[in-house]
Formats: C-alpha cells, sequence, structure tokens
C-alpha cells in the first residue's frame, strides 16, 4: 500500500454488506500508507458516504496511526496490544488501532464476533468487506 500510494492523492472507498444484506460504503478523498522505517502510518480524511458517522475517527482518532500486528503493538491500548486481542497470527489482526474500537477491516467474520465497524456506539459485523483505492481526481 505504501509503494502505491506515496505519489500523488489517492482515494479509497469501502463497500461492506451486513448480516440482513444491506450493503453500505465508506468512502475518503484522502488515503496513504506511509514507509516501512514510520511502521506505516495511515493517513486518512474526507469522509463522504452512506453512513451516519466516519468510522475511522468517531471516538478514536486512526488518522496518523501506525499499523499494528500480533507481533508489533503500535496502538495505544496501555495494557495489552489490539491485535492480540481482536487477531492473532492465525487470523491476521493487524490493523491501524487506537483503542481496540470501532473499525477493523483486516479481521475474520464471525457472526458471534464483537463487532468490526462502530457507528455511534453500535457495533456491527459485516458478511463482506471490499476496499479499494483509486487515484484522486477533482471534479
Amino acid at each position: 500500500m505504501n509503494c502505491l500510494t506515496q505519489t500523488g492523492q489517492w482515494e479509497l472507498r469501502v463497500d461492506f454488506e451486513f448480516p440482513n444484506k444491506t450493503r453500505s460504503y465508506l468512502h475518503y478523498n484522502l488515503f496513504r500508507v506511509g514507509s516501512d522505517s514510520e511502521e506505516y502510518p495511515l493517513t486518512i480524511g474526507g469522509f463522504t458516504g452512506e453512513t451516519p458517522t466516519d468510522p475511522f475517527s468517531t471516538q478514536q482518532l486512526l488518522n496518523g496511526m501506525k499499523f499494528s500486528t500480533y507481533d508489533n503493538d503500535n496502538d495505544r491500548w496501555r495494557t495489552g496490544n489490539c491485535a492480540v486481542k481482536i487477531g492473532n497470527a492465525t487470523d491476521n489482526g493487524g490493523w491501524w488501532y487506537n483503542t481496540c474500537r470501532n473499525i477493523n477491516l483486516n479481521s475474520q467474520y464471525d457472526p458471534a464476533q464483537y463487532g468490526l465497524i462502530g457507528f455511534g456506539g453500535i457495533y456491527y459485523n459485516p458478511r463482506w468487506i471490499e476496499m479499494k483505492i483509486h487515484p484522486f481526481k477533482c471534479l
């Protein structure tokens, strides 16, 4: 992602479907992933979409967060590692965690699992999620 997004401006669209088969999307005019030496910090902004709130910024700011994995803890949870709590070595729980809440699009789907996307304090577990990036073009 760093190689793709290091030059120019990129936008991100996240499409997803809830268990009741309702579909929705998130859209961001700015998306960039920093370098390996910086531990892949996320830059994201310019939210639009069909959802009432932006899960990347509601209750926790993910902009600027470094990527965390089960063996490289970069989150702000003081008593543990979000990638271990939410994911592990076998189901690839890596993400730009802050305090383990609100959004994690890299976790394995499980209807009984804690929600992967939070909107206004309610957490949902989508049946499928697609993340797509595209060069930003002003209209």
